[in-house]
């Protein structure tokens, strides 16, 4: 208990305060030292590490008001998002579950519109609360300095520049604009604004069901895979249900180690693969049949959909590393190595971090670098806990191999206490 805390408060302040902080916070105290220019480039460094934190704050305060104006409106406020890609902090706090992941330059409020009677006022407030809680903070904060200044080689002020990130971020989000998130492509607050008199409001069926697939992926987050399973079984028995959601069953079923029951759900959506609303689908599917093979060890099948995953997005980081895992395992190290290298940190200790060091281990090992070697399989060996079913299945399977590959016996070890 004690060594998750200490994982926790590690990946939360490397989150909020990288490394390179550090170093140029040190930058800056060794100019602040010395006296004329030198000293506006110590002022300089500090605004710029105190408009990061300050974007970083915006970012949270933003999406904190998508859901107080949702909540007063009589949405329900289910999720909240700091951040993209990996997941290394998941608190639930009442009704709303809070998520930080690893890189916060965005962020994402979910809510469910399930029993509101008003669904495009609903929307609207909804939409309205982020610009409208990074205005009062903004407000606020320079009715607290009286005043608002922007030389940032003369004055060091973070209330001033909290309140100009704060402005900042309210006025980029009245532009109307397309953005990536994790593999999905998400709307502007101005572009929600301009669609929203023409979009149709969803039904009460709609509602419902999203409300479902909610609670389905509460399940998951907290790791209770079985009721995970229940739950998108009875959403999918619903006749206007979203048939990718299947992808996500299978997801489910092989966390709980029911391969076959992955296969079938999978099966169950090749029907709708080529049909235009489900088409957003097809990189999860490929993926997930990727997955499936690399379980199986048919890595020539599992190669083939890894591919056809990429096709569809090629920017996506899980699917970039399960490829890399492909080509390390078949024998083409140079080439896992390149493309998974670049993408792990073990700065944060999450179960995709502990795969890909094992992995790259595994390749370090194979191409003769015995202390790049060390230095990865150290870090999955001491933080392997961190695997769930599928993690821990392909883990043991790299110890295993080693017997036949006359490896150095002590480079890989068994998970201990999974």
């Amino acid at each position: 208990m004690q060594k998750a805390y200490t994982i926790l408060i590690r990946n939360l302040l490397l989150v909020f305060f990288p490394k390179g902080y550090l170093v140029l916070l040190v930058a800056a105290v060794l100019l602040a030292l010395t006296d004329g220019h030198a000293l506006e480039g110590s002022i300089l460094i500090l605004n710029v590490l105190a408009i990061h934190l300050g974007f970083k704050l915006s970012v949270f305060i933003h999406e904190c008001g998508h859901l107080f104006f949702a909540k007063l409106a009589g949405a329900q406020p289910r999720q909240l998002h700091l951040g993209s890609g990996q997941t290394v902090y998941r608190k639930r706090i009442g009704q709303v579950t809070l998520f930080v992941h690893e890189k916060i330059h965005s962020g994402l409020a979910v809510v469910s519109f399930d029993g509101v009677r008003n669904v495009k006022l609903c929307l609207f407030f909804y939409i309205l609360g982020g610009i409208g809680f990074n205005l009062c903070a903004a407000i606020l904060l320079y009715l607290i300095q009286g005043k608002l200044h922007f030389n940032f080689t003369q004055h060091c002020d973070p209330l001033n520049t909290l309140a100009l990130v704060n402005f900042f971020l309210a006025f980029v989000s009245l532009f109307p604009f397309r953005s990536e998130w994790d593999g999905s492509i998400l709307y502007s607050d101005g572009l929600q604004m301009l669609n929203l008199p023409f979009d149709p409001a969803p039904d009460a069926t709609e509602r419902r069901l999203h409300r479902q697939l909610l609670d389905a992926m509460d399940s998951i987050e907290d790791q209770n895979y079985p009721e995970a399973v229940q739950l998108l079984e009875r959403y999918l028995e619903e006749e206007c249900a979203d048939q990718g959601v299947y992808i996500y069953l299978s997801d489910a079923n092989i966390k709980t180690g029911n391969i076959e029951e992955a296969e079938a759900a999978l099966q169950h959506f090749e029907v709708y693969l080529d049909e235009k609303p489900y088409r957003r689908h097809r990189k999860d599917y490929f993926h997930t049949r990727a997955k499936l093979c690399l379980l199986h060890n048919s890595l020539i099948q599992a190669g083939r959909w890894a591919d056809l995953a990429l096709e569809e997005s090629s920017s996506d980081l899980e699917v970039q590393a399960t490829r890399a895992w492909i080509w390390i395992e078949a024998g083409m190290w140079e080439k896992g190595e390149q493309l998974l290298y670049t993408q792990t940190s073990r700065n944060f200790i999450t179960a995709q971090a502990v795969l890909n060091a094992s992995y790259l281990s595994k390749a370090y090992c194979c191409m003769g670098k015995v202390r790049r070697c060390e230095k990865y399989r150290l870090f999955a060996q001491q933080h392997a806990e961190v695997l769930g079913w599928e993690g821990r299945l392909l883990y043991e399977r790299l110890w295993k191999k080693q017997k036949n590959e006359a490896l150095p016996k002590e480079l890989y070890q068994p998970v201990q206490n999974v």
